[in-house]
């Protein structure tokens, strides 16, 4: 997310199809996005420590919308234009802040956190 800041949210209209808001406070997730549901997910232990290691959690309608996911053992692109703006669309400049905006004005907390790992 730390390339967030430096793209702009292109994304920002497919991540509502993504993550879509219900009439109260609720979310639900577009399922067409994610394959676990339908196969469960998918997990292996690797390693001499048998460290979890989760697989693919999404379907190509995923990778069709946002392109696909970058593999981990490439080199990182010198521009990566579509790298920032995927992060900026789901982070504090596009997705997630709207969410955060609804969820402050119907509850009045005056403070949220969010905490994850993120892999698009």
């Amino acid at each position: 997310m730390g390339l967030a800041a430096y793209g702009e949210p292109a994304f920002l209209e497919e991540f509502r199809r993504i993550v879509r808001t219900n009439g109260g406070m609720g979310f639900r997730l577009g399922l067409e996005y994610f394959k676990h549901h339908r196969t469960g997910p998918e997990m292996s232990w690797s390693g001499f420590r048998k460290t979890p290691e989760l697989g693919a959690m999404f379907s190509d309608h995923m990778a069709e919308r946002l392109g696909p996911s970058r593999d981990p053992a490439a080199p990182v692109e010198k521009n990566p234009s579509r790298w920032r703006r995927v992060p900026a669309s789901a982070s504090g400049r596009g997705f997630c802040s709207r969410c955060f905006a609804r969820y402050i004005t119907r509850t009045g907390q005056k403070a949220v956190c969010l905490a994850g790992r993120g892999g698009i």
